[in-house]
């Protein structure tokens, strides 16, 4: 099987771009380019204070789960 997955500290701040408003904003532009990329976000809640920045996009979502633990420094961890 020959996926992709990416992740990381995108710092897209918005509380609610996950829900599928699209929009010119950053946001919005980049849940566009993941959705047309046939990516979806794992990640499903905060991993910065009220805020998800750390995101975890692939193409392979029934074989990937993915868990928001404890903080790392300024971060909750994913796991």
């Amino acid at each position: 099987c020959v996926g992709c997955i990416l992740l990381g500290d995108f710092n897209v701040h918005h509380l609610r771009w996950l829900r599928l408003r699209h929009s010119a904003t950053p946001d919005g532009t980049f849940l566009n380019w993941s959705s047309e990329h046939g990516l979806s976000q794992r990640v499903r809640s905060p991993t910065r204070g009220a805020y998800l920045l750390d995101l975890v996009f692939t193409d392979l979502p029934n074989l990937l789960t993915v868990e928001v633990v404890s903080e790392i420094a300024d971060h909750r961890g994913l796991s």
